[in-house]
Protein backbone atom coordinates (compact mmCIF):
# COMPACT_ATOMS: atom_id res chain seq x y z
CA UNK A 1 0.00 0.00 0.00
CA UNK A 2 1.20 3.57 -0.80
CA UNK A 3 0.16 6.89 1.27
CA UNK A 4 1.37 10.32 1.74
CA UNK A 5 2.24 12.00 4.82
CA UNK A 6 1.82 16.12 4.75
CA UNK A 7 3.19 17.66 7.98
CA UNK A 8 4.26 21.14 8.73
CA UNK A 9 7.76 21.13 8.36
CA UNK A 10 9.82 19.44 5.01
CA UNK A 11 10.75 16.14 7.43
CA UNK A 12 7.50 15.27 7.77
CA UNK A 13 6.56 15.16 4.25
CA UNK A 14 7.56 11.92 2.66
CA UNK A 15 5.34 9.32 0.34
CA UNK A 16 5.55 5.98 1.79
CA UNK A 17 4.87 2.15 0.50
CA UNK A 18 4.22 -0.68 3.25
CA UNK A 19 2.72 -4.51 2.79
CA UNK A 20 -0.95 -4.71 3.47
CA UNK A 21 -0.44 -6.05 6.72
CA UNK A 22 1.47 -2.31 7.77
CA UNK A 23 4.79 -3.85 8.21
CA UNK A 24 7.97 -3.43 6.07
CA UNK A 25 7.52 0.46 5.84
CA UNK A 26 10.12 2.22 3.72
CA UNK A 27 9.90 6.06 2.11
CA UNK A 28 10.04 6.59 -1.94
CA UNK A 29 10.45 9.91 -1.40
CA UNK A 30 10.69 12.81 0.61
CA UNK A 31 11.70 15.42 -1.80
CA UNK A 32 7.15 16.42 -1.51
CA UNK A 33 5.76 19.47 -0.86
CA UNK A 34 2.23 19.02 -0.73
CA UNK A 35 1.32 15.24 -2.43
CA UNK A 36 -1.68 14.30 -2.95
CA UNK A 37 -4.24 11.73 -5.43
CA UNK A 38 -1.77 9.36 -5.52
CA UNK A 39 -2.43 6.77 -8.32
CA UNK A 40 -0.94 3.61 -8.96
CA UNK A 41 -0.13 2.36 -12.79
CA UNK A 42 1.12 -1.16 -12.62
CA UNK A 43 1.95 -1.70 -16.16
CA UNK A 44 4.43 0.91 -15.64
CA UNK A 45 5.46 0.30 -12.28
CA UNK A 46 5.28 3.80 -11.37
CA UNK A 47 3.09 6.23 -8.58
CA UNK A 48 2.00 8.93 -9.53
CA UNK A 49 1.07 11.90 -7.59
CA UNK A 50 0.34 16.08 -7.70
CA UNK A 51 1.96 18.59 -6.16
CA UNK A 52 -1.06 20.60 -5.60
CA UNK A 53 1.14 23.89 -4.39
CA UNK A 54 3.32 23.76 -7.26
CA UNK A 55 0.81 22.68 -9.99
CA UNK A 56 2.83 19.76 -11.06
CA UNK A 57 2.30 15.98 -11.38
CA UNK A 58 5.14 14.07 -10.23
CA UNK A 59 5.89 10.26 -10.59
CA UNK A 60 8.46 7.57 -9.04
CA UNK A 61 9.37 3.84 -10.05
CA UNK A 62 7.96 2.08 -7.15
CA UNK A 63 11.35 1.07 -5.97
CA UNK A 64 11.58 5.05 -5.34
CA UNK A 65 13.81 5.45 -8.51
CA UNK A 66 13.89 7.67 -11.49
CA UNK A 67 11.77 10.81 -10.13
CA UNK A 68 9.56 12.29 -13.32
CA UNK A 69 8.16 16.12 -12.59
CA UNK A 70 5.65 17.55 -15.39
CA UNK A 71 4.41 21.10 -14.90
CA UNK A 72 0.90 21.79 -15.67
CA UNK A 73 0.39 25.01 -17.30
CA UNK A 74 -2.75 27.19 -16.49
CA UNK A 75 -3.60 24.97 -13.76
CA UNK A 76 -4.89 27.29 -10.61
CA UNK A 77 -6.58 24.88 -8.02
CA UNK A 78 -5.87 20.55 -8.50
CA UNK A 79 -8.36 18.32 -7.65
CA UNK A 80 -7.47 14.95 -8.88
CA UNK A 81 -5.70 12.97 -11.18
CA UNK A 82 -6.77 9.51 -13.39
CA UNK A 83 -6.25 7.21 -15.22
CA UNK A 84 -8.75 6.59 -18.65
CA UNK A 85 -7.16 4.08 -20.87
CA UNK A 86 -3.78 4.92 -21.15
CA UNK A 87 -3.80 8.84 -20.54
CA UNK A 88 -3.13 10.35 -17.23
CA UNK A 89 -5.65 13.33 -16.38
CA UNK A 90 -5.23 16.03 -14.19
CA UNK A 91 -8.72 18.04 -12.92
CA UNK A 92 -8.60 21.18 -11.52
CA UNK A 93 -11.72 22.91 -10.01
CA UNK A 94 -11.94 27.00 -11.41
CA UNK A 95 -13.35 28.42 -8.54
CA UNK A 96 -14.29 31.61 -10.47
CA UNK A 97 -15.78 29.97 -12.92
CA UNK A 98 -17.51 27.03 -11.15
CA UNK A 99 -16.04 24.25 -13.23
CA UNK A 100 -13.99 21.48 -13.85
CA UNK A 101 -11.63 20.91 -16.42
CA UNK A 102 -9.06 18.55 -17.51
CA UNK A 103 -5.28 18.21 -19.03
CA UNK A 104 -4.41 15.37 -20.71
CA UNK A 105 -0.49 14.09 -19.46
Amino acid sequence: MYWSECGSSSAERRIVEASMDGSNIRTLTDSVRSPVSLRLDLPLLRLYWAESDLNQMDSVAVDGTKRMVRVLTNCSAFITNEFIRDDLFAFEYLSAMGMITSTVS
